[in-house]
């Protein structure tokens, strides 16, 4: 119990004291007073019976160095969170350049899909020079939360590539409240590779796939992997001895691992009858492939249906693929898968210098550099790229 009276004062001033009391009993020597804790510091939690309250102060000395301890610990956290912020922005710059480096590159390749000559609007390189563009108000985009400016010779231009081909873009993407939330320049440029393998121009490698549909890519879809050639773990596909294997020119293993190394030069077209090559060959199939390295652009009859044993199957088309993979095990039984992605088409013919060729694989560059409104050594920059294929059907 604490019972509380008036003690008196120091220059006047009132102030209210106690006496502490354990079971009843006064403590002697205990007594406080307000004006002393103001001035002497504060009371420490422990109390140890017969000392006085002069003796269990904090003092000012030990105050001031508490306070600087807090304030030195106050100082260094300060900068952390100031790098947390910056590192938090850059994070979220980055993951908005992605964005837009995708919707760019996908608006690219779409054009470039529907017209091969949509392509002539990117340069060779990288466009550097900014000192004379001026951005339209017309966006390449219906897309309300993204829009794209092109350069142009004067801000009410409508876009033409056949004109606009500086490679310099202004995206912009919008909050649903229709504030700016990112802007950056876009600099987009193209690499060109003429695809004339001898494998893939007029070659045909011996294997065939059959078509599972109507369109012009009988069902076989851009970009996807595909099994070319199964082993006999794949009894789905597999059709009473038959893996996929065509005998182009001859029978036999020799023949067959020799069209797989030079590719089937002879003549074929739409409509031939031709002879599968029966059997897993396994064996012929490694070591064709291991002359053919994975990325080699190949050419790959589409057929009818594959009957029991060595059977005849009707040309319906030919489809471009890229392989992708080695084959898998040795020679055993159970190997020799060939894999490989389908490339597209995209018209019956292709054209470079005036040359007919069987197709072109274009690298489609951007540059990403943010924020706009700084000068171009002051943004960060990133670059993202992806192909695309332009083919004879």
């Amino acid at each position: 119990m604490l019972e509380l009276f008036l003690q008196g004062g120091v220059g006047g001033i009132k102030t209210w004291g106690g006496v502490f009391f354990k079971k009843g009993v006064p403590l002697p020597g205990l007594e406080y007073n307000i004006l002393d804790l103001l001035c002497g510091g504060f009371i420490k939690p422990e109390k140890v019976e017969g000392e006085t309250m002069s003796s269990l102060r904090f003092s000012i000395v030990e105050i001031v160095l508490s306070i600087m301890v807090i304030m030195i610990g106050i100082i260094g956290v300060i900068p952390l969170i100031n790098i947390g912020v910056e590192t938090n922005k850059k994070s979220i710059g980055i993951s908005n350049s992605a964005d837009s480096g995708s919707q760019f590159l996908n608006y690219v390749i779409s054009m470039i899909n529907e017209d091969g000559e949509f392509s002539n609007c990117l340069p060779d390189a990288i466009p550097i020079d900014e000192s004379l563009v001026v951005w339209s108000n017309q966006s390449l985009l219906d897309d309300s939360d993204v829009k794209i400016y092109f350069s142009s010779e004067n801000e009410f231009d409508s876009f033409d590539y056949t004109r606009n081909i500086s490679g310099q873009f202004l995206i912009k993407q919008f909050t649903t409240s229709n504030v700016i939330d990112f802007s950056a320049v876009i600099k987009s440029w193209k690499e060109r590779e003429v695809i004339n393998d001898p494998r893939y121009y007029g070659g045909i490698m011996p294997w065939g796939i059959v078509s599972s549909g109507d369109d012009g890519s009988f069902g076989y879809e851009n970009s996807v992997e595909y099994l070319l050639k199964y082993n006999s773990g794949h009894g789905s596909l597999s059709t009473h001895g038959n893996f996929g294997c065509l005998a182009l020119g001859g029978n036999g293993a020799g023949n067959y691992r020799s069209n797989i190394i030079n590719g089937y030069n002879g003549s074929l077209s739409i409509g031939d009858v031709l002879s599968s090559e029966p059997g897993n060959m396994a064996g012929p199939t490694v070591q064709g492939l291991e002359s053919v390295a994975i990325g080699t652009y190949i050419r790959i009859p589409v057929v009818s249906q594959f009957s029991t044993g060595r059977c005849e199957v009707t040309v319906l088309g030919f489809l471009p693929f890229r392989i992708v993979s080695d084959v898998s095990g040795g020679h055993g039984n159970r190997s020799a898968e060939v894999r490989a992605q389908y490339i597209g088409l995209t018209g019956e013919s292709c054209y470079e210098n005036g040359n007919d060729i069987l197709g072109m694989k274009y690298n489609i560059k951007c540059q990403v550099s943010w924020p706009s409104d700084v000068p171009y050594d002051q943004r960060t920059k990133r670059v993202y790229q992806s192909e695309i294929f332009r083919v004879k059907r």
